[in-house]
């Protein structure tokens, strides 16, 4: 993310670190045998490595872990599940280059320079035995549902999913999860999980992608990982809902869901403020495409989040916003648009203003 850099939300405050860039690495392995197979029980083993290295202040955060797991089947279409292993996790990071003053000292883009010769410090740690159990319920091809609890990160977690296809042309998706990951991870992540056929939907005006792409299968919202963009690792908890339809000249989906994040960070350094801190978004996006004619088309998004912080990050918020674009093939090679919209920021503290805007657009456009 390269623009804003870090940024001062009142006088005299330090300034908070925004993210800027980081590289995720990622492997697993699991063999696993059907109940039936070998045992009257399913078997499972399998490991992973999860590493993320974040440019702010040189933060790491690694995860390597080991488990088995059991499948028993109580009926025809639904099994009990449980699972014990090992892991260990680690978030660590570098403090800022300090000057004569013993004040950071902030560069040309206005993020903190880290100290590359200054030791490593230990934001998190957590290792020892991770378990789980559950349920498997997939009565049907167009229907699967799963529920997990257990211990990971040295407490309690919760995480699950839902998916139900009531025809080929529409789906219902609904995804639990419980992780620990950088924003760049979270993104990483999210990208990951979309379906192997979509299309992004886009704002005519700006060029952005809105928070749902256009699927009939999968989880199919980014919504809920582009919250806040500290350059902090955190654990993030959240739900995220969404339904889909496609009855081939219009498409239309909706998605809603609520993301908290607790930052973490190490003693010690700058960004040890928001260690601990809480941010919650709930957020909610719809889209609608619908081809008129055999050369037109119209597509409509709209969007709306609430977010709630837990630090001096310019306190709580409400963003909406929607966007209409009517598109029209000319020839083959050129095409009008046409296009309106309108977002703005409502702000809880009253020594903030609001911002709105509204954009508009006509143009055409040939193609070689």
């Amino acid at each position: 993310m390269e623009s804003p850099d870090a940024i001062v939300t009142a006088p005299g405050q330090n300034p908070i670190d925004l993210f800027d860039d980081s590289v995720v690495h990622s492997a697993s392995l699991r063999l696993a045998t059907k109940a039936g197979d070998v045992l009257p029980v399913g078997i499972g083993i399998g490991g992973g490595y999860n590493r993320e290295d974040i440019s702010n202040l040189d933060q790491r955060v690694e995860d390597k872990h080991v488990r088995g797991d059991v499948t028993l089947p109580v009926g025809q279409d639904l099994s009990l599940v449980a699972g014990v292993g090992y892991e260990d996790v680690s978030i660590s990071s570098r403090d800022a280059l300090r000057d004569v003053n013993g004040n950071p000292v902030i560069g040309t883009d206005g993020r903190y320079v880290t100290d590359s010769t200054g030791p490593r410090q230990i934001a998190y740690e957590a290792s020892g035995i991770i378990w789980d159990a559950g349920v498997i319920w997939r009565p049907s091809s167009r229907t699967a549902f799963e529920a997990h609890v257990g211990k990971r990160y040295g407490t309690t977690s919760y995480y699950g999913s839902f998916a139900y296809a009531p025809s080929s042309r529409s789906s219902f998706n609904v995804s639990v999860y419980d992780s620990i990951s950088g924003f760049g991870g979270q993104v990483n992540r999210a990208l990951a999980d979309l379906p192997t056929e979509f299309q992004a939907n886009r704002n005519v005006l700006t060029g952005d992608v809105s928070g749902c792409v256009a699927s009939v299968s999968g989880n199919n919202c980014l919504s809920n990982v582009l919250g806040s963009v500290r350059s902090s690792t955190f654990r993030a908890r959240g739900v995220s809902a969404s339904y889909n339809v496609d009855l081939g000249r219009l498409s239309a989906g909706v998605g809603a869901g609520f993301d908290r994040r607790k930052y973490i960070a190490a003693a010690g350094t700058v960004l040890a403020t928001a260690n601990g801190v809480i941010d919650e978004n709930y957020w909610m996006s719809a889209y609608a495409n619908m081809k008129v004619g055999e050369r037109g088309n119209l597509a409509t998004n709209a969007y709306a989040n609430w977010f709630q912080s837990g630090g001096s990050f310019g306190g709580d918020a409400t963003a909406v916003g929607a966007s209409t674009s009517y598109g029209h093939n000319i020839t083959n090679h050129l095409s009008a648009t046409a296009a309106v919209g309108v977002n703005g920021v409502m702000r809880d503290d009253p020594a903030l203003a609001d911002l709105w805007s509204a954009s508009a657009l006509v143009g055409v456009r040939y193609t070689f």
